[in-house]
């Protein structure tokens, strides 16, 4: 093992962080191995954990091993402080002002590590980072009508997707059934490279498409602002599941739920050049981030849109936006529509507080 961590710390956060369920998923998923092939699993969970340690070790691979098991239950404690310990955290140098002999070295993880480089972009926790990026994994899923990619979304509720309008319109306009329409989630590319395939769920038989709200035509012309999308144009729809998928557990019986996210009861504070991530399935490819750090351009003159420098590509319609502090912002549906000029801006639904208010007032 490498300096500084002791084997059997290592074992016991691997056992308190996993059963035997958890630990072959995470392995499978993460690692792409599958844990009865490489060692004995007729044994208490701490000896099969003992042994794939010892193998991780040997092989050279326990890196990876630690690695991975922290970032599939990134709330555990346990985990994290191992992951502090064999260095994979990042350092951060710390020293009071004008006195360069106070200089320290903490962990990431570390309390009283916050500062400012620019309005709107403030440093950001590390274990919150990990934790949401761990959500936006599991909750965000691409949207697929007979099996082919049309969109993306994510989780608003234990069994309910929320995706645009524009995504599924063939379905509300009966040229696809809406059995056709399935989630794709946890399709991405693992750490060692493998694509995992993902879970496709179905929807459910008689109230697939409860909610929806169309798109304003003119938002996809050359002329997108000639009128203004109204506030009942907001090309959302909500896609209902066959099974409540949010509450299943992300791996096995004792791994977290997958949760989902919730839509904000206000508008957002926004500034010009404040940071945003938009998460999704560009082009049906496995899920993908988008950062930018000086993301926001403006909202539209009626307050109903956002509009934002982020990168997006054909079937990221219907990704989640946050902002840096992994606050849900925004419903991305398009990009710059003109097509004699090169793309100006991409575009969400914004305020999100206008999509709950028409579900909140169906009883949804």
């Amino acid at each position: 093992m490498m300096p500084g961590v002791e084997m059997e710390e290592v074992c016991r956060a691997l056992a308190q962080a996993y059963d035997l369920d958890s630990l072959t998923q995470m392995l499978l998923f993460r690692l792409d191995r599958n844990l009865p092939t490489i060692v004995a699993t007729n044994a208490p969970l701490n000896t099969v954990i003992f042994r794939l340690v010892l193998l991780a070790d040997q092989e050279g691979w326990d890196d990876q091993l630690i690695k991975e098991a922290r970032r599939y239950n990134p709330g555990n404690r346990n985990l994290i402080s191992v992951y502090e310990k064999y260095g994979y955290a990042p350092k951060i140098a710390v020293q009071s002002q004008n006195d360069p002999d106070s200089k320290q070295e903490l962990n990431a993880s570390s309390p009283g590590l916050e500062a400012i480089l620019r309005q709107g972009n403030p440093a950001l926790d590390i274990n919150r980072i990990l934790s949401r990026l761990s959500d936006f994994e599991t909750r965000v899923c691409r949207v697929d009508i007979n099996d082919a990619p049309s969109g993306t979304g994510f989780l608003i509720g234990p069994d309910t997707v929320l995706t645009n309008y524009h995504v599924i319109k063939s379905v509300l306009d009966s040229i696809n059934a809406a059995s056709s329409v399935t989630c794709l989630f946890d399709y991405k590319v693992l750490a060692n490279g493998v694509e995992n395939p993902g879970v496709r769920v179905g929807l459910r038989k008689g109230a697939e498409i409860p909610l929806y709200s169309p798109c304003n035509k003119v938002e996809f012309t050359q002329s997108p602002e000639k009128p203004l999308p109204t506030k009942d144009e907001l090309d959302f729809a909500l896609l209902r599941l066959g099974r409540a998928f949010g509450n299943e557990p992300t791996a096995g019986p004792r791994s977290p739920k997958r949760g989902w996210e919730t839509l904000p009861d206000a508008a957002p504070e926004l500034q010009p050049d404040q940071g945003l991530m938009v998460v999704q399935h560009p082009r049906g490819e496995p899920m993908k981030l988008a950062i930018d750090t000086q993301g926001v351009l403006r909202l539209n003159d009626n307050q109903t849109r956002l509009r934002y420098r982020n990168n997006t590509e054909g079937g990221s319609s219907g990704s989640p936006v946050y902002d840096m502090g992994c606050r849900l912002v925004a419903l991305h549906h398009l990009g710059d529509p003109a097509f004699k000029h090169p793309p100006r801006y991409n575009q969400g639904i914004a305020p999100l507080h206008l999509i709950r208010n028409k579900i909140v007032a169906v009883g949804l």
